[in-house]
């Protein structure tokens, strides 16, 4: 891993949680990553993470083109690109899978947040499809399927050792192989960084 030089990195971090957590935890969250100020960047191949700890309270937010995650960044116009959609909700769905906290902090994930352009729980109805077929595109798809497209991901655990939290194995970086470079901003132990992750790496090591 290298120094990152420049900001890369969203300033907002919006923080959305499953289970009843403290007002004050995501203040004090959001304020901290607020902090490491960056502006938002669409680039193939790249991935841009923000990471933000607060005493037992962990945030990871990602953020990558669709391209990346399903193979392309328009609105599912077939029911295959439809499935590739929902098979990615589903993955990032298991995220205790993909992020792995070192053991000795003992983190379990409290909250999930994933926001992925065109995903429905349910198969594109065929006068959907028909639409599609003929160019019949709502306002909606159109604006998809004209430029780019961002998928978001944001994830939040509650630490029983936060003491002992010193590196995440990013094993989401196996479901998305075209994502070469992670940028990686945030605070963790009120220490701000920048650093940049390429692959084959797979550990975010924390300061």
């Amino acid at each position: 891993m290298t120094l990152c030089k420049s900001s890369k990195l969203p300033a907002s971090l919006r923080l959305l949680s499953l289970v009843p957590v403290p007002a004050a935890v995501f203040v004090a969250l959001a304020m901290a990553t607020s902090t490491a100020v960056a502006s938002e960047r669409h680039e193939h191949g790249v991935a841009q993470l923000e990471v933000a700890q607060s005493g037992s309270d962990l945030s990871l937010r990602w953020q990558l083109p669709m391209d990346g995650v399903v193979g392309f960044e328009h609105a599912p116009t077939n029911t295959q690109e439809h499935k590739k959609v929902v098979q990615a909700h589903q993955k990032m769905s298991q995220a205790q899978q993909w992020l792995l906290p070192n053991t000795a902090a003992r983190c379990v994930v409290t909250g999930v947040e994933i926001e992925l352009p065109g995903f429905k729980p349910q198969p594109v109805s065929s006068d959907h499809a028909h639409d599609k077929k003929h160019g019949h595109q709502t306002g909606h798809d159109a604006g998809h399927k004209a430029g780019h497209s961002d998928a978001s991901w944001q994830v939040l655990w509650r630490c029983a050792q936060p003491s002992a939290l010193a590196a995440i194995e990013l094993l989401a970086l196996d479901m998305w192989p075209e994502v070469e470079t992670v940028y990686v901003q945030g605070v963790v132990n009120k220490k701000q960084f920048a650093l940049e992750i390429r692959s084959p790496s797979r550990t975010l090591s924390l300061p």
